[in-house]
């Protein structure tokens, strides 16, 4: 009975959630990018009541979105949560826009190994570079271990750095 509730909460929660995805022009328009944060964190916090989709992953990404994180401060936008790419395939969980055409997307396991959530997020990476090309988009994790870019971009600082 309890299990059919959630089930049925949760397919509410995804109703709300717009069949396509915002407009490319959105990501420099930094009011519209405002309306969209307010909605994806109201999707965020629908998601958190109801521990979807595990209890620890929503306390790390809650964590994620309550504090001042100095990873992400230059993208101070949730552009999107729980989303999914237009081919379909798997579930996002958080994308970060910072006023100015770029694309944070960050990926969330709890738990302490990193292979498999850098590859989901390198894959949604993928898929919004898809949906977004005149965008710069990054990806990076978020384990029980904290915060980290992936190796593609810690391989782009380095390349800027060395510059």
């Amino acid at each position: 009975m309890i299990v059919s509730q959630v089930h049925k909460a949760i397919q509410h929660v995804n109703r709300r959630v717009v069949s396509t995805l915002p407009v490319p022009s959105v990501l420099w328009d930094k009011e519209k990018l405002l309306i969209q944060d307010i909605e994806a964190r109201e999707r965020a916090q629908s998601f958190f009541r109801l521990g979807f989709p595990n209890e620890a992953e929503c306390k790390l990404l809650s964590t994620l979105l309550k504090e001042h994180n100095n990873e992400i401060e230059s993208f101070p936008y949730l552009f999107l949560y729980e989303w999914s790419p237009s081919n379909k395939v798997g579930q996002g969980d958080a994308v970060f826009a910072n006023g100015q055409g770029g694309l944070l997307v960050v990926e969330a396991k709890a738990k302490n190994s990193t292979r498999h959530v850098t590859q989901q997020s390198l894959f949604y990476r993928q898929c919004l570079i898809e949906e977004y090309p005149q965008s710069s988009v990054s990806a990076a994790i978020l384990t029980n271990r904290g915060f980290g870019w992936t190796q593609i971009e810690r391989e782009h600082a380095d390349n800027l750095n060395a510059k």
